[in-house]
């Protein structure tokens, strides 16, 4: 089997305006990666402590476990509005070693909201 050549297709119309940007023939053109969900992991103040709630940016949907979440992502300073409307900009900017991946316990959770959801606008 390893010898053999193995010819892998795909059903689907391409569009011809075609990979003109990198002049390359044949590859079509459209819309970018899809951005990944981006979740916002409010935390509960430490016990005793008059700082206000922590923010974790998750860049990956969070595992919802019996007694715990698991995801990966990275902790702001920023106000929670400032996150919610400029979370495109700090993934972005976010280093591989600011990336960390988490498991938090229930009780020190306030919420988690999905910064990628938007309702639909009636019209």
């Amino acid at each position: 089997m390893a010898d053999k050549d193995i010819a892998v297709g795909a059903i689907g119309a391409f569009k011809e305006e075609v990979g003109s940007s990198l002049g390359i023939p044949g590859l079509p053109t459209g819309p970018g990666v899809k951005m990944v969900p981006s979740y916002l992991v409010k935390l509960l103040p430490d016990l005793g402590s008059k700082k206000s709630y922590r923010f974790f940016v998750a860049i990956e949907q969070p595992v919802f476990l019996t007694d715990h979440i698991h995801t990966k992502g990275f902790f702001s300073e920023a106000r929670e509005a400032d996150i919610i409307t400029g979370y495109k900009e700090m993934v972005a900017a976010a280093t591989q070693s600011q990336v960390l991946e988490m498991w938090f316990p229930w009780h020190t959770i306030h919420s988690v909201r999905s910064l990628v959801f938007k309702t639909a606008s009636k019209k």
